[in-house]
């Protein structure tokens, strides 16, 4: 930069001073909504007791 004794037809602008980074305005923190657990209907229900296709596997696993 030219000093301004030297006559420069542009005027010397001053340095844009940094813009300051505006604070975030803290904002009362929003209660976060407990997300309810989706109720995950069984497709079918699981029968307690084995099935009759699960007793004949277990019975040729234990001929094994």
């Amino acid at each position: 930069m030219c000093p301004p004794s030297a006559g420069s037809d542009r005027p010397i602008r001053p340095i844009r001073p940094i813009r300051p980074i505006r604070p975030i305005p803290i904002r009362p923190i929003r209660p976060i909504r407990p997300i309810r657990p989706i109720p995950i209907r069984p497709i079918r229900p699981i029968p307690l007791h084995p099935s009759p296709k699960n007793n004949i596997i277990f019975a040729e696993e234990l001929k094994i």
